[in-house]
């Protein structure tokens, strides 16, 4: 048929949406992809760079121990260890330059008591803490041991002085501080930070990074368990791959940590003109897919709207404005059918309103409407009477005449009841054989005297078929806001 072919025809315009979907998802995947490269450039960085400092460690550990062999080996220096005296020793010490000019000496006694220390921490006569971890190091094999002490990392070697047995034993220690933290970041492309932890107390940190950003790194390198894998973090409004190592082996509960980092953002640098490129490309075909899209789309939109208008005027409530759509596709049908439904809807919603509040039998008001405007006077603080009315022989009738006896005297006592009110007045059913009549402005003289009325007139006799019967009437009477201010209490 024509007019199902013209509506698969518009579904047409559903493909530049799809174009949009599959231009965003190709440049997000590439924006991905880029991103996830950088992100393996940045391990291999990481991964390198601890290479590189792991072996600068090494040779700066070489370094001091072929320092401390010339200075071992020095003739002066073992005459001035064997005297035991602290200023020879330090006067071979000051003329023995291999090294010692930027690195800490301590000389043990067999004992592990310092002799002479150029460590201000460590006095003539102290036991030297690190003497069982020197020696434990060693036997197993490590030419070099890192420590936490003075408040400081340190890479100490250690060396014998024979004479031509040992007769003490010397210690030289290379201080991790800033300078060696920036020669590291030169050879490595790392950032570089390192903090020790002595006795359960933070010792100095050194890094590469700005002063204001200690408490941060302080934060990852001591707040944060040690673990092996690289993380992603976000740092000082930077992403940047994260690695914090253990260094400390001393086995004395000391601690020494680096923190080695690799920002990634000057990697993704390098690749923004290929983003911005990629972007504009991108851009260039949203916009023209989006012209396309939005040009069909306000053709097959049009019949939809008018329906949408007319779905949300019979949500609100309004079911007499018609449809209007002149196709004849299937939004022609469906405006056809919202006319019919909102026809239907307005005819059944009629009913059941007024019988929602109604009583069926009588037409007039029933409990719930009743109680409403009581309510709403009550609240509005106008003064209202309250009229009960009761048929006490409603059970004698209904066992006498049926139920159409009793249909017929109820029907008679409503139209009485009606008949008497005025403009502002309201009568209801509220029982099978109670009514209610509210009264507003009015005294309650006047309501007693049109009780007096309402008594007379339900009180005359009333034929049922060829029987005449009278009704047993009880009235009741209360006002607002004398007898009750709510509205259970007046009733």
């Amino acid at each position: 048929m024509h007019w199902r072919h013209t509506f698969q025809t518009r579904i047409a315009g559903v493909l530049a949406l799809l174009l949009l979907v599959v231009v965003a998802a190709t440049y997000f995947a590439v924006h991905t992809a880029t991103t996830r490269a950088v992100e393996n450039q940045a391990d291999v960085q990481l991964n390198t760079g601890r290479q590189v400092f792991e072996r600068l460690l090494d040779l700066r550990g070489r370094r001091l121990q072929y320092g401390l062999d010339w200075l071992t080996a020095d003739g002066p220096f073992k005459q001035a260890v064997a005297g035991g005296r602290t200023v020879p020793i330090l006067e071979a010490l000051g003329t023995h330059g291999t090294g010692v000019s930027s690195s800490e000496v301590v000389v043990l006694g067999l004992d592990d008591r310092v002799m002479v220390s150029t460590l201000l921490v460590q006095t003539r006569g102290q036991l030297f803490p690190y003497a069982d971890a020197l020696r434990k190091a060693r036997r197993s094999g490590q030419q070099m041991l890192i420590v936490a002490m003075a408040g400081r990392p340190y890479l100490l070697v250690q060396k014998d002085v024979l004479g031509p047995v040992p007769i003490a034993r010397v210690v030289m220690g290379f201080p991790m501080d800033t300078q060696f933290a920036h020669e590291l970041r030169s050879m490595s492309n790392l950032e570089v930070s390192f903090l020790s932890v002595q006795d359960g107390h933070l010792g100095q940190l050194f890094t590469t990074h700005p002063g204001n950003w200690r408490p941060s790194i302080i934060n990852l390198l001591h707040g944060t368990q040690v673990d092996p894998e690289a993380k992603i973090q976000l740092f000082h409004g930077q992403r940047v791959l994260s690695q914090v190592l253990p260094l400390a082996n001393s086995g004395e509960g000391d601690e020494v940590r680096v923190l080695l980092q690799s920002p990634l953002d000057h990697a993704l640098e390098s690749f923004a003109p290929l983003d911005r490129q990629f972007m504009g490309i991108a851009l260039a075909v949203l916009l023209v897919s989006l012209a396309v899209a939005l040009f069909l789309a306000r053709r097959v939109s049009r019949p939809l709207n008018a329906l949408v208008q007319a779905a949300e005027r019979i949500g609100a409530g309004d079911y007499r404005t018609p449809v209007r759509v002149r196709s004849h596709d299937e939004f022609g049908l469906l405006a056809r059918a919202f006319n019919a439904m909102q026809s239907g809807i307005a005819l059944r919603e009629r009913q059941l309103a007024h019988n929602a509040l109604h009583d069926p039998l009588t037409g007039l008001p029933n409990r719930a409407l009743a109680m409403e405007r009581l309510g709403s006077a009550i609240s509005a603080r106008r003064s209202v009477v309250l009229l009960y009315v009761g048929i006490e022989n409603y059970r004698i009738i209904s066992e006498g005449f049926g139920p159409e006896g009793v249909e017929h005297m109820l029907c008679e006592a409503s139209r009485c009841l009606s008949s008497s009110l005025l403009a502002s007045d309201t009568a209801a059913r509220i029982a099978g054989s109670e009514f209610l009549l509210l009264l507003e402005n009015t005294e309650i003289d006047c309501a007693v005297a049109r009780a007096d009325q309402l008594h007379g007139a339900l009180t005359e006799p009333l034929r049922i078929g060829n029987d005449e019967v009278r009704h047993e009437v009880s009235i009741g009477i209360a006002a607002y806001p004398a007898d009750g201010q709510q509205v259970e209490e007046l009733i």
